[in-house]
């Protein structure tokens, strides 16, 4: 500890009978993805370092319960890594690399208030479930999704969404019940090619949108909208 490493040393991940690292107050920007080779790591120290995100490749330590990454910036990640809630962090780090693996991810009961900008990363990604967490909007950032098909977005604290949206142009279905959209967001209208979109449940109360130009449409889910009548 406390050494000014700069990176971290790559042959710790050749150790593979580790069970704890301590590395706290260097200045390491990033952990390497053969960390993930530490199965029998159960104790990683990485406070007061430089680190914005960790790899996916973590979730493999299935014997680690506790990483303290206190005091490092961590902007690409997800509350729980802030306040070194281990379960929850590897819980994502996990979806992760699941979503690695078979570009489909679920991120459902995570507690994110926002979109970690890591999750962004796996530009593979055909389906992505966020539902049931507390996100409040959806960053520009996600046109890098180029080729998503699915996206749920039910039950968060949604009113609104980006224009960029438009640039994921492979999206097809797009699930937003139970979130506080008043309207069908004006940049959803012109996405031709969304052929199921559901918003039961939410506060819409009038459709200024034109429907027509979604020529692509096959299901428009809007039950439970009281304001509609």
């Amino acid at each position: 500890q406390n050494n000014e490493l700069t990176e971290f040393p790559e042959a710790l991940s050749r150790c593979t009978k580790l069970s704890e690292i301590l590395l706290a107050g260097n200045i390491i920007p990033e952990i390497p993805a053969s960390a993930g080779k530490l199965r029998r790591l159960e104790v990683l120290v990485l406070r007061k370092n430089r680190l914005q995100k960790l790899p996916p490749e973590l979730s493999r330590a299935k014997r680690l319960h506790t990483l303290d990454l206190g005091d490092n910036p961590l902007s690409e990640s997800p509350a729980s890594a802030h306040n070194n809630n281990t379960k929850a962090f590897l819980g994502f780090l996990t979806a992760l690399n699941q979503g690695l693996k078979t570009a489909s991810a679920s991120f459902a009961h995570q507690g994110l208030g926002s979109l970690p900008l890591q999750l962004l990363d796996v530009r593979m990604l055909k389906s992505l479930n966020l539902s049931f967490n507390a996100l409040e909007a959806v960053p520009r950032q996600i046109a890098q999704l180029d080729i998503l098909t699915n996206l749920d977005l039910r039950d968060n604290l949604l009113s609104d969404l980006p224009i960029d949206i438009g640039l994921c142009t492979a999206l097809h279905t797009l699930h937003l019940d139970r979130n506080k959209f008043e309207d069908i967001p004006e940049n959803l209208c012109n996405l031709a090619h969304v052929q199921v979109l559901t918003m039961q449940s939410n506060n819409i109360s009038s459709l200024t949108c034109d429907l027509a130009n979604m020529v692509g449409l096959v299901l428009l889910d809007l039950a439970h909208n009281e304001g509609l009548g």
